[in-house]
């Protein structure tokens, strides 16, 4: 597990909330490429499902060759305001720092570097149960897991953090200790 500790420490208070970040919304965020891969359409239908919740931001912070297509799914399912395609970004600890959750709706992985960055910084993850995700994540403690390319059980999730923003404080509190441990 020495693979772990390849990151500096990281404090929250050391970043400002980014321009962007809306203020009485669920703030979610998805970072990285913008490909098949990483399931972000998952995310969106996740969005537009029964049950999700209504007040919620997605911020998709990266560029990649899905950008164009996953605008136009967006626009598609009805989510225009709910989703924000923020490109690339330099003030990614920022994000990662202030977001309610970061989303990784990846369809596989390995041990990405910014599911570490993002424990360590207290945002709890809710990512698919793959790869390195399912072996990091611990489902119910430092984060919540679901199937792979299950936007249902993705958006019960959601609906779950909206109803109750302190379990995601709490999921966060506990990733960041755990991520300080190893």
């Amino acid at each position: 597990r020495q693979h772990m500790n390849g990151i500096e420490p990281l404090e929250r208070g050391d970043y400002t909330p980014p321009d962007g970040l809306a203020p009485d919304r669920l703030n979610l965020g998805i970072v990285g490429r913008v490909s098949p891969v990483k399931g972000i359409d998952v995310a969106l239908r996740a969005l537009a499902a029964p049950g999700a919740p209504e007040r919620v931001a997605l911020h998709v912070i990266g560029t990649g060759p899905l950008d164009a297509e996953l605008k136009g799914l967006a626009a598609g399912l009805g989510l225009g305001d709910r989703v924000r395609f923020h490109g690339f970004r330099r003030d990614v600890y920022a994000w990662l720092a202030h977001l309610d959750a970061l989303l990784m709706p990846s369809h596989h992985e390995g041990l990405p570097y910014v599911l570490l960055e993002a424990m360590a910084l207290g945002a709890p993850v809710f990512a698919s149960r793959v790869g390195g995700l399912a072996e990091v994540v611990e489902d119910g403690r430092t984060g919540a897991l679901f199937p792979a390319g299950d936007a249902a059980a993705l958006a019960a999730l959601l609906a779950r953090l909206a109803a109750r923003l302190e379990w995601g404080r709490e999921l966060g509190a506990v990733a960041r200790a755990r991520q300080r441990e190893r």
